[in-house]
């Protein structure tokens, strides 16, 4: 098989035997559907009824919600990271956290509840730039202390999958941009920024549908 087609979350559970509910929302949020839906289906009723794509599984799935669970919990600092890898460690099933069924399980859903409404809100502040006949979609992201670049141009791309989509975020002189597109766009993304940096001072890089990029 395709050696591209296994995420990390994977590789790690293949050697590791242990975690698979963490296996598989690492390798959904690595926008790779995992091997074995309906074994998975069959483990954990209702988590993953929407898998026509990663994209659908990630944004349409209660696993995909705990792959946000886990990412806002992560862009706490260094020693609260900890903290939460420690505490996912207790975790047995994915319903301790979706369900809140334990206190670890409840810990680790309450504290990004915030999170989940500010970047909501942003996504709706997005949608609003989209215009029909303009190839770009640009939202610029003012005032949020937390980044949610990544996350948003990958929603995006979703929703548009006909659009690139730019989603930028001031941080002192630089500009953080992430950059998405679609195969229906084809468009080699890391080529495009290396015309941009042609133009001005930036740095970046990254997939053909999934980059990003410093500019000052």
């Amino acid at each position: 098989e395709d050696r591209f087609s296994y995420s990390t979350a994977t590789m790690s559970y293949a050697i590791a035997q242990e975690k698979w509910w963490l296996a598989i929302t690492g390798t959904i949020a690595d926008w790779i559907l995992p091997k074995g839906v309906k074994k998975i289906q069959k483990a954990f009723p209702g988590l993953l009824e929407k898998t026509a794509s990663a994209p659908e599984a990630l944004f349409a799935s209660e696993f995909g919600k705990l792959v946000f669970i886990i990412d806002f919990n992560l862009k706490k600092s260094g020693s609260r990271q900890m903290q939460i890898i420690q505490r996912l460690e207790e975790v047995q099933h994915p319903e301790e956290i979706l369900k809140q069924t334990t206190d670890t399980g409840r810990y680790i859903y309450e504290r990004v509840q915030e999170y989940f409404e500010e970047y909501e809100a942003l996504v709706e502040a997005a949608k609003k730039e989209y215009r029909a006949n303009d190839p770009l979609l640009l939202f610029s992201i003012d005032k949020s202390t937390i980044s949610f670049t990544r996350e948003i141009s990958n929603r995006l791309i979703y929703d548009y999958p006909e659009k690139v989509i730019m989603i930028t975020r001031k941080r002192g002189d630089d500009l953080r941009i992430s950059v998405r597109s679609s195969e229906k766009t084809d468009i080699d993304l890391p080529k495009m920024l290396e015309e941009i940096f042609l133009e001005m001072h930036g740095n970046g890089g990254g997939h053909k549908n999934a980059s990003g990029c410093t500019i000052k």
